[in-house]
C-alpha cells in the first residue's frame, strides 16, 4: 500500500508550476487558455453603437430623391416667375375649393318600403282669400279611416286682409267696450267682431248677407290669411278651405275663391325638400270656383350626421278648376279650395354624409403636386422658346 499523496505546497500548481499574475497564462494548459475571454470595455461599446448609427445616416442619405442643387447654379428668369404667381394663384384657387368642398354635406337617397302601421304625420298650410272674409271660410278634414273634422279652429290661425292684402283689425275700429249685435242683439251678448256678428245672427235665423257691406265690423277685413297646422292618418285623405256653415247657404249670388297658396307641407321641415305648391296663386274672373290639388306623398325619412332621423314627405301635385256656379246663380258645389292627399307605400332615405379626411388629404397632395409639376414644365416650354427666339435674332 501507497502512502497518501501529500497535498501540494501552497503558491504551487497541480503541473508543479507557481502561480503568477501575469504568466498564469502561458503556463495553463491548451485547453484552459482557449476557454478565457477578454471582457468589453464601455467605452468600446460607445464606439460600436456610433458606427452603427453613421452607417444608417448614410444609407438614409443614399435613399434621398431630391438631389439638392448649390446656389451657384440656380437660374432665375422672369418667365419662371410669372408662371409662379399664375400657377400660385389657381393653386390657392383650387385649395380653396377642396376646403369648400369637404365643408359640404352629401345627401344619399334609398328606397325602401314603408312598413310602419298606424302612423300619423302633421299638415301644415298657409293661405290667402283676398276675397272671402274669414268669417265665410271653414277648414274641414276628412279620410279614408273614418276619420272627421269639422270647422276645424284648435291650431289654426285666421289672420283678416284689407283690400291691399294687410292684415286688418278684425272689428270696428272706431269702438270699443261691448258692441251690440243690431237686429240679433240678446241680453248680455257683445258682437265684437264681424265672425261674432255673423253667429249672432245665424242664432236667430236672420239673414246676415247684407251685414258684411253695411256692419263696420265687416266692411274693413274683406279677406283672410288662412294658416296653421292639422294632425292626419297616412291614408288617402282630404282637406278643403272653403265656404262653410250659414255662408255655404246664402250664397245665391256667388263667392270668389280667388287665392294664393304661401306653403303646403306634410311632416316636419327637412333640408333639401321644397313644396312644389308654394307660392301658386289663381284667380277667379267669372263665377265661383272649386279648386282640387291632388297631392301624391311619398314618406322620407331625413338622416342627419349625428344620426338623428326627421320624418317629412315629398310630394308631387297636380290640380284642376271647375266653376260651381250655374246659370241660374244656384250652386253645384261648394267654393273653395280642397286639397286631396294619397300615400305611397314606399319609403325614401334621405342620408348626410359628410366627406372623409382622407380624401381630402389626398384632393391637397393632389393639388399642391400638380401645381409644382405643371409649373415646371410650363417654365421649361417657355424658357426654350425664349431661347429658340434670341438665337434665331442673334443669327439674323
Amino acid at each position: 500500500l501507497r502512502p497518501p499523496r501529500a497535498a501540494p505546497a501552497p503558491g504551487w500548481n497541480n503541473y508543479g508550476s507557481v502561480h503568477t499574475a501575469t504568466g498564469l497564462r502561458g503556463r495553463l494548459p491548451l485547453s484552459m487558455s482557449s476557454g478565457l475571454r477578454r471582457r468589453h470595455t464601455g467605452a468600446g461599446d460607445a464606439r460600436h453603437l456610433a458606427g452603427l448609427s453613421a452607417g444608417a445616416l448614410e444609407s438614409l442619405r443614399s435613399m434621398d430623391l431630391y438631389a439638392k442643387v448649390q446656389e451657384e447654379v440656380v437660374q432665375q428668369s422672369q418667365a419662371g416667375g410669372a408662371v409662379t404667381i399664375v400657377v400660385s394663384a389657381l393653386m390657392l384657387a383650387l385649395l380653396w375649393n377642396a376646403c369648400v368642398d369637404y365643408s359640404t354635406v352629401t345627401v344619399e337617397d334609398k328606397f325602401t318600403i314603408d312598413t310602419r302601421l298606424n302612423q300619423k304625420t302633421t299638415m301644415s298650410f298657409n293661405m290667402s282669400f283676398p276675397r272671402l272674409r274669414c268669417a265665410e271660410l271653414s277648414v274641414d278634414a276628412m279620410d279614408a279611416a273614418g276619420g272627421s273634422q269639422a270647422g276645424v279652429r284648435e291650431g289654426l290661425l285666421f289672420e283678416p286682409l284689407d283690400a291691399a292684402g294687410s292684415p286688418a283689425p278684425e272689428g270696428s275700429p272706431h269702438f270699443t267696450g261691448c258692441l251690440s249685435c243690431g237686429e240679433a242683439a240678446a241680453e248680455g251678448r257683445c258682437c265684437n267682431t264681424c265672425r261674432s256678428l255673423i253667429e249672432a245672427y245665424e242664432g236667430r235665423g236672420l239673414e246676415w248677407k247684407e251685414v258684411l257691406h253695411s256692419d263696420a265690423r265687416c266692411t274693413d277685413a274683406v279677406g283672410c290669411r288662412v294658416s296653421g297646422t292639422l294632425r292626419i292618418s297616412m291614408v288617402s285623405g282630404n282637406v278643403q278651405v272653403a265656404l262653410g256653415g250659414p255662408t255655404a247657404r246664402s250664397t245665391e249670388g256667388g263667392a270668389n275663391t280667388s287665392h294664393e297658396v304661401h306653403a303646403v307641407a306634410f311632416g316636419e321641415t327637412v333640408p333639401g325638400v321644397v313644396g312644389a305648391l308654394d307660392g301658386t296663386s289663381k284667380t277667379v274672373r267669372q263665377g265661383s270656383s272649386m279648386f282640387h290639388y291632388n297631392f301624391q306623398l311619398v314618406p322620407t325619412v331625413y338622416m342627419d350626421i349625428a344620426g338623428n332621423r326627421r320624418f317629412t314627405n315629398q310630394y308631387s301635385v297636380t290640380h284642376s278648376a271647375k266653376n260651381a256656379m250655374l246659370r241660374s246663380g244656384e250652386l253645384t258645389g261648394l267654393p273653395g279650395v280642397f286639397l286631396v292627399y294619397d300615400f305611397s307605400p314606399f319609403l325614401v332615405v334621405k342620408q348626410a354624409k359628410a366627406k372623409r379626411f382622407m380624401h381630402f388629404l389626398t384632393s391637397l397632395c393632389a393639388i399642391i403636386g400638380g401645381a409644382f409639376s405643371i409649373a415646371s414644365l410650363v417654365e421649361v416650354v417657355l424658357n426654350a422658346l425664349s431661347d429658340g427666339v434670341r438665337k434665331g435674332a442673334l443669327k439674323v
